[in-house]
Formats: structure tokens, C-alpha cells, sequence
């Protein structure tokens, strides 16, 4: 529910949601989007998403898939958000201009919000674990992809890698996002002929 940047919504701060005239069932689908209302880590909104895939591609033996898939996805975002389409498509634009202000993510939260938590958690590692948001790769991405592009667009790094669009970026994905293959990308945007049985 996107609630005007507020966590519950009110009569005063409405969201956006599905009514349904109908109990559903669970994994009854309620609701359908298209592919072109939809942000990937396969897509190439970025345009500078070639120099991204060879910066993680040296990293496949000490990085998760997962790690890799986020970088890619920030990147779209962000150049989304800040330069592409998000400017221009009704969809995308009102998508970015409804997410809340405040951190889903735990780690991001405020310290006094991390203390209230902590009360109800008794072990030490699991707190740890709660509020933990250690993503060196991330960090090492960032300054490889920012040092090869600072000549061709010193805005982009500006504007979509500072730290508080990363941070905002990453409660994004780490919040709102599901995981989906290569496969299912590929059969979401009618590419089926490229699908290949082995990979």
C-alpha cells in the first residue's frame, strides 16, 4: 500500500491497492501486471548495464546471485527514477512519487525504533542478524562502475549514487521486491524462442 508516506493509511492519506469482489483463494490470482509496468535486473534500463554485468561477472566465485542481482536492479532503478522513463511514463512516475519516506528495512530504521525491537529479542545473534546491513560487494561495485563511467555521465553518480539514493534504493529492494528467473522474465516479456531448456 502506497499511503502518502505514511505507514497506516488515513482518511487524509489514501493508497493504492486491488478490491476484489471476491474471497480469494490462496495462490488464486487476483490481480495481473504488464511487463512494461514491471523493473528487472535482467532489463537494460540502465544504459550503462554492459560495464555493470563485466564489474559482477569477475566476482562470481565470492559474490551471491542475489548480490549481483541487486546491484543490476539498483542501477535500473535509480536510472529510472532519475533520468529514464520515471520522468515521462504516468505509471513510473506515480510509482516514485508515492514511496514512503520511512525504512522498511530494518537495518535503515532509527536507532530508538532498532531499541524497541531489541527489547522483545533476546538473543544476541539473532538482534544482530535483524539489524545487520554489511553489503561490501555492493559498496566495491559501486566505486569500480562509478570510476569507469565518471567521464561519460559525472551525473548519473551524482544524482543516482549518492548515498541517500542508495539507501532509499536498497529499503526499496529489499522491501518490495520477488525473485524471478531468467526463464520467467523471458516468458513475462514474450520471449519465449529464447528460453533455452538448459540454462
Amino acid at each position: 500500500m502506497l499511503s502518502k508516506n505514511k505507514l497506516y493509511s488515513t482518511l487524509g492519506h489514501w493508497g493504492v491497492g486491488a478490491f476484489v469482489n471476491k474471497n480469494l483463494r490462496t495462490n488464486e490470482i487476483a490481480m495481473e501486471t504488464t511487463a512494461n509496468q514491471t523493473i528487472s535486473s535482467f532489463d537494460n534500463i540502465c544504459p550503462y548495464m554492459d560495464i555493470a554485468r563485466n564489474i559482477t561477472a569477475r566476482f562470481v566465485n565470492v559474490s551471491q546471485p542475489h548480490e549481483r542481482s541487486e546491484f543490476h536492479l539498483l542501477l535500473n532503478i535509480n536510472y529510472l527514477r532519475f533520468f529514464g522513463e520515471g520522468k515521462q511514463n504516468r505509471f513510473f512516475r506515480f510509482y516514485f512519487e508515492t514511496l514512503p519516506n520511512y525504512f522498511d528495512y530494518l537495518p535503515f530504521w532509527k536507532e530508538e525504533e532498532k531499541a524497541i525491537i531489541s527489547k522483545f529479542t533476546f538473543s544476541q545473534d539473532l538482534r544482530e542478524s535483524l539489524f545487520r546491513y554489511d553489503n561490501e560487494m555492493l559498496d566495491i561495485w559501486i566505486e569500480m562502475f562509478s570510476k569507469q563511467i565518471r567521464r561519460k555521465d559525472p551525473s548519473f553518480i551524482q544524482i543516482a549514487l549518492n548515498d541517500q539514493a542508495i539507501k532509499h534504493t536498497m529499503n526499496i529492494i529489499k522491501t518490495r521486491t520477488f525473485k524471478i528467473s531468467l526463464k520467467g522474465w523471458k516468458i513475462l516479456h514474450s520471449k519465449i524462442d529464447e528460453v533455452n531448456e538448459n540454462g
